[in-house]
């Protein structure tokens, strides 16, 4: 291959990896954390749905792995 075709290869190899791979997994651990904060937050509607929803949500967040210190 000559030097410009090897650079435009190495260029395109970069742009495919940061689209295809890079964005996706920051935008995945920006908005996994943010997920289980508004789970946590959520205020609870009806009060016969509670414990169903509070499990519910409990084990979401633990899923997330989301602990409260």
């Amino acid at each position: 291959m000559s030097n410009s075709t090897s650079r435009a290869f190495e260029v395109s190899s970069f742009i495919i990896s940061l689209v295809f791979f890079v964005l996706p997994m920051l935008l995945i651990c920006c908005l996994y954390p943010l997920m289980g904060i508004r789970l946590r937050n959520s205020g609870l509607v009806e009060n016969h749905q509670l414990n169903t929803r509070v499990d519910v949500k409990g084990k979401v967040i633990r899923m997330l792995g989301v602990h409260k210190v």
